[in-house]
């Protein structure tokens, strides 16, 4: 390869270079965003390679003497503004995000402050079940929110929080299953097969209803009593798809039982 052909190569790379330093300085001197410098630091680095590329190709094709001396020296010039662009786009880049610093900082502090209001709040006590089917459905609907659903805490730690909630015949349902995280939903699917089996839920309520209390006489006490016991196991029936609302022979069947529980009065005044 002629050594004019590498010159040139060399001088067009070098030429090339500092219309990238240049670039960047621009970008400075207008205040870009950090985008824009970030990327016009890559392409002077890109560019720096190609140019040192093209620099060590003719020092290498170069005799000793004062021709080498003068490509050298020009090149550590160059390197040299290279440098210097470089310490002030960092320096730029830095002083932007140091910047930042003061709203991040509030955010996290009204994060903080956030949290510390939650903190003063009395922690929830894990509900506890002793096997009633009817109070099964709420007791893992809080039991998934405080335990079950967190992803802070693995299947193990899950698994020994359920136990300690569980008493009588729910804990005796899974008695002798291991302690490993592989048996945590296995023990979960247990429990919900075994208490909470809809027709059993559903026929418990209504013979809940059936056992009412009757009223014993026309005051407000004893009905809004008969009213509040009725209205909780008619809304569990229909969480449950059981709505004796809509099913006309099922409301039928249990209308009869629940008029026996109102006074005569009340029950004269309904028939007329």
């Amino acid at each position: 390869m002629k050594i004019e052909t590498v010159k040139r190569r060399q001088q067009i790379e070098q030429k090339r270079l500092r219309e990238t330093i240049q670039q960047v300085l621009d970008q400075l001197e207008t205040d870009s965003s950090e985008l824009a410098v970030r990327n016009a630091l890559r392409a002077l680095d890109a560019q720096y390679a190609e140019a040192h590329r093209a620099q060590v190709t003719l020092e290498d094709v170069l005799p000793d003497g004062e021709s080498l001396e003068a490509v050298l020296n020009e090149w550590r010039e160059l390197c040299k503004e290279v440098f210097t662009t470089r310490t002030r786009a960092d320096t730029f880049l830095k002083e932007k995000e140091e910047s930042k610093e003061p709203m991040a900082t509030s955010a996290l502090t009204e994060k903080s402050g956030s949290k510390s209001q939650l903190g003063k709040l009395k922690p929830v006590p894990l509900p506890k079940f002793d096997g009633n089917i009817l109070e099964f459905k709420s007791f893992w609907a809080q039991f998934e929110v405080s335990i079950d659903r967190r992803e802070d805490l693995g299947a193990i730690t899950k698994f020994l929080h359920l136990r300690s909630c569980l008493s009588g015949a729910a804990l005796k349902a899974i008695e002798g299953i291991t302690v490993c995280a592989e048996n945590y939903p296995e023990v979960v699917q247990t429990l919900h097969n075994r208490f909470h089996r809809v027709p059993e839920v559903v026929e418990s309520h209504v013979l809940k209803v059936v056992s009412l209390k009757e009223c014993s006489d026309d005051g407000a006490a004893d009905l809004t009593r008969l009213h509040d016991d009725l209205n909780r196991h008619f809304l569990e029936l229909r969480a449950l798809g059981k709505d004796v609302d809509a099913n006309l022979s099922g409301f039928h069947a249990l209308l009869p039982i629940i008029k026996k529980k109102l006074p005569p009065d009340t029950l004269e005044a309904w028939r007329a």
